[in-house]
């Protein structure tokens, strides 16, 4: 169970002792651990140094580039500098997978010796410094992170970069199991993932036999120029009518060097149909 914050407080005449300063250090690790631990996703920061990433460094030894990520229980692994590993393939019998991992690790460095009064020894400084290691035991990605697996072949000569980064093939290296760290988030809402680009009410005529094609009303979207004109729409729409059914689509045209959207109805009724709808455009 966590313990109440206790924030220390300083005033004339106070005479702080060594554990009176460590409460203070406490204090402020545990705040930063609960924020991150409450609020992010553990895993891999993005976008950070050389982000972790796993390369070959010779026929079986890896470089793992200098980054940072946080742990599930809000701890912080940064590896300041590059960091090499080498994969003696005596130690496993093969085919085996191998895992990179990550994981929270300090220790006590600096050490003050007392020679006149040995129980006022001690160290002056933790050092919080990640365990980077090859394991055989897949992580769970919570205390002990995933920086890249390798399925390692019998008769394997050297172990390389993936020639498909999507689909890794055995002796190299596979970066697919990276989890990224982030925010942690409730129920995804449409309005965080883009913006209302058209709605309203339509009357969509009733079903009849006519050539392919011009038996749907349309709503206009928009007109890009090509250069820009990857668009990403999602739609709600139903008939308001009594007993009717409808079908609806998104289709682009090309011409003058434009890309023109726009969202088509259909009717599968006897009657007419009147529909409403709302089109979404989502961020890229």
């Amino acid at each position: 169970m966590m313990e109440i914050f206790k924030r220390i407080s300083f005033f004339e005449g106070f005479f702080t002792k060594a554990d009176d300063w460590n409460a203070g250090q406490k204090y402020h690790i545990e705040k930063r651990r609960l924020h991150n631990k409450s609020l992010h996703i553990p895993g891999v920061v993005p976008n950070y140094s050389g982000e972790l990433k796993v390369t070959p460094a010779g026929r079986f030894s890896l470089y793992i580039a200098p980054g940072y990520a946080i742990d599930g229980e809000g701890r912080d692994l940064f590896l300041a500098e590059p960091k090499q590993l080498d994969i003696r393939i005596s130690d496993y019998t093969l085919p085996q997978t191998v895992y990179i991992t990550i994981s929270y690790d300090e220790q006590k460095i600096d050490k003050r010796e007392n020679v006149a009064n040995p129980t006022l020894t001690g160290y002056a400084f933790v050092e919080e410094g990640p365990k980077v290691e090859v394991s055989t035991q897949e992580p769970d990605n919570f205390l002990i992170l995933e920086l890249a697996r390798i399925e390692l072949a019998k008769g394997v000569k050297e172990i390389k970069d993936a020639e498909d980064s999507f689909n890794p093939k055995r002796n190299e290296i596979d970066l697919m199991n990276i989890r990224e760290a982030g925010v942690v988030k409730g129920p995804t809402r449409l309005r965080d993932l883009g913006k209302v680009k058209r709605e309203g009410e339509i009357r969509v005529a009733k079903s009849k036999e006519k050539t392919p094609g011009h038996e749907d009303t349309s709503v206009f979207l928009e007109s890009l120029p090509i250069e820009n004109a990857h668009r990403y729409y999602l739609v709600s729409a139903y008939p308001v009518t009594q007993d009717t059914a409808i079908s609806w689509r998104i289709e682009s045209s090309f011409s003058d060097n434009q890309v023109k959207y726009r969202l088509f109805f259909k009717n599968f009724s006897n009657v007419a149909a009147k529909v409403s709808y709302k089109v979404y455009i989502l961020e890229e």
